[in-house]
C-alpha cells in the first residue's frame, strides 16, 4: 500500500509540473512545445468531435465545452499513467 501511495505521489508531482511547464510554454509563445509538454490533454482532445467553421480562406476547429473537460481530464490520466512506471521503479527500489 505504502508503494503505491509513492507511486501515486510521483505520478502526481510529474503531471501536475509537466502541466506547469506547458503553461509557461504556451504562455511564452512556445505552442508546439507545450504540446509536448502536455500531451495526454491534448491526445483526449482528439477524440472530441469538431464544430468546423468555413471560414473564407481555410476551416477552424471550433472549441466546444467537451474539449475544454477532455482537456483537464487530461491531468488524472496523467496520473494514472505515469504512476505505472512510478510503481515499478518504486517496487524495484525497495527489493534492491
Amino acid at each position: 500500500m505504502k508503494t503505491l501511495l509513492q507511486s501515486l505521489a510521483i505520478a502526481s508531482i510529474v503531471t501536475f509540473g509537466l502541466f506547469g511547464f506547458a503553461y509557461l510554454s504556451a504562455v511564452s509563445g512556445y505552442t508546439e512545445l507545450s504540446y509536448y509538454f502536455y500531451w495526454q490533454g491534448r491526445w483526449l482532445q482528439g477524440f472530441v468531435p469538431c464544430n468546423e467553421t468555413a471560414m473564407a480562406f481555410y476551416q477552424t476547429c471550433e472549441m466546444t465545452r467537451m474539449h475544454v473537460v477532455a482537456f483537464y481530464a487530461g491531468i488524472p490520466f496523467g496520473i494514472l499513467l505515469y504512476a505505472i512506471p512510478a510503481y515499478g521503479v518504486v517496487f524495484f527500489l525497495k527489493r534492491r
